[in-house]
């Protein structure tokens, strides 16, 4: 399994890889490109993209892990004329780390003769079994000849020098593609990267020129830049550069280029998409988004059986405020129970203009994790103190497990910096039987018990147990 996908634009987020959140299809972005190799033959290169969230994770050892399989099949007029597949793994710290701008990519290389082709692009969920892909057509005709010609221009996110092995170097130069053609405030400059074939002789003119604009829909230029002098270092010159597009209007747009060696020109363009939020518009955005979460929340509900929808129901009400408790107590049925549970979730939603409800993707997280790490043989991982706690304020910044000791039991100290500016929390087994209790705790919410360690003794002291059982 490999790990070299390219990830742009990691942000703090808190989506959930809930089971019944993951998507059947995965959206896949594919670019195509084609440079020259030599007469006959034309390098060929297929950048695909799709987004982090998009995986099923699961937990391998300490991280979360999302495997996948990203293949290519090449179809001539008769038969396959290329394939390959391949599977590589994603490997995050924790599941908070996932947001929805990140991007997963890929460039598949390879070289075709002269004639008509379809490539077909897929990634597959290997989790889960979700898909997704594009089929588009191809058509090769070698760059041999000795026109000035340009290769396809490839836009990227960025281009910056090459500083170590990558499969997105080239020409001393690491390209990494933006196979979408997407820009956004996000995503503001434009970057390409193209190739010029056939320049004269350096005695016939040392430099050549770059020409540059942006032209609309209806080919009307709205952007000119300034055309650039660049030297020859032989027949074939490499053409990149970046432009800041932000203040364009959202639209579609074609990025041209030209290349001008004395009398001789070539031109190529390629179509690119800008996309800037409408204030009013996302505001619509959001209420629609608002309406669809709450919908997708009640199909879940009715999903469930009573014993499941009971039990959320009680998870929440463990982190539920005190009036959000009375509300609940006085709800008669299961109709307003689900009621009462989207309002909940959409109340502390933290982007209420997406479907998604990360607040609750990542309370079930914290229910999974809890479960998995402090489940005992009297009641789930949840319903216990230590549950409780990781539901209601999150993972903690800190925690230090302190062994039996001899004038005491075992106990574990939580550490939160943001609470009050930093509270602690003491879990003790005082039982014995792997059963945390919290004794203590500074934040001004919980118990707090300043004699918390003569607590541990104590108990020591009265359980009457031989000190074999510390040896």
């Amino acid at each position: 399994m490999m790990r070299f996908w390219m990830i742009l634009l990691v942000m703090w987020g808190g989506l959930s890889a809930a089971l019944f959140s993951q998507p059947a299809f995965i959206p896949v972005n594919v670019d195509i490109n084609r440079f020259q190799m030599n007469d006959s033959l034309v390098h060929v290169e297929v950048a695909i993209s799709f987004y982090e969230k998009s995986l099923l994770y699961t937990r391998v050892d300490s991280a979360f892990v999302g495997r996948f399989q990203a293949e290519i099949v090449v179809l001539g007029d008769q038969d396959t004329v290329y394939s390959e597949s391949r599977e590589f793994s994603n490997a995050i710290r924790d599941l908070a780390t996932v947001n929805q701008a990140n991007e997963l990519r890929h460039v598949f290389f390879l070289r075709l003769a002269e004639g008509d082709y379809h490539v077909v692009a897929r990634v597959i969920d290997l989790t889960n079994g979700a898909r997704g892909g594009t089929d588009r057509p191809l058509q090769i005709i070698p760059f041999s000849g000795e026109d000035l010609v340009l290769s396809d221009i490839q836009l990227a996110a960025v281009i910056r020098k090459a500083t170590g092995q990558s499969s997105f170097d080239k020409n001393g130069l690491n390209v990494l593609p933006n196979p979408s053609n997407v820009f956004s405030i996000t995503l503001p400059m434009l970057y390409y990267y193209a190739e010029v074939y056939n320049l004269g002789p350096a005695g016939d003119g040392a430099d050549y020129l770059v020409e540059s604009w942006i032209s609309d829909a209806d080919g009307n230029v709205v952007r000119t830049f300034p055309a650039k002098k660049a030297a020859k270092s032989g027949r074939t010159g490499v053409v990149v550069g970046g432009n800041n597009i932000i203040t364009l209007p959202s639209a579609i747009y074609k990025f041209n280029l030209q290349v001008v060696d004395g009398e001789r020109r070539a031109r190529q363009s390629c179509t690119f998409q800008l996309f800037k939020p409408d204030k009013n518009a996302e505001i619509a955005e959001a209420a629609n988004a608002a309406r669809e979460g709450a919908n997708l929340l009640r199909g879940y509900y009715m999903t469930l059986s009573d014993e499941q929808f009971e039990e959320e129901l009680e998870q929440v009400l463990s982190v539920a405020r005190r009036e959000e408790k009375e509300v609940a107590a006085a709800l008669a049925n299961r109709s307003e129970k689900t009621t009462f549970l989207v309002d909940f979730w959409q109340r502390h939603d933290p982007d209420p203009a997406t479907a998604n409800n990360e607040y609750r993707q990542q309370f079930q997280e914290l229910v999974q994790l809890a479960n998995v790490t402090f489940e005992n043989r009297f009641r789930p991982g949840w319903k216990t103190e230590r549950g409780r706690v990781l539901l209601t304020y999150g993972r903690p910044d800190e925690i230090v497990k302190t062994p039996v000791q001899r004038q005491g039991k075992p106990y574990e100290t939580w550490t939160y910096n943001n609470l009050e500016n930093g509270s602690i929390f003491i879990f003790a087994d005082l039982r014995g039987f792997g059963q945390y209790e919290l004794i203590h705790s500074t934040y001004s919410q919980e118990l707090n018990n300043p004699n918390w360690e003569n607590t541990l003794k104590e108990v020591r002291l009265n359980s009457g147990e031989n000190d074999d059982v510390f040896r």
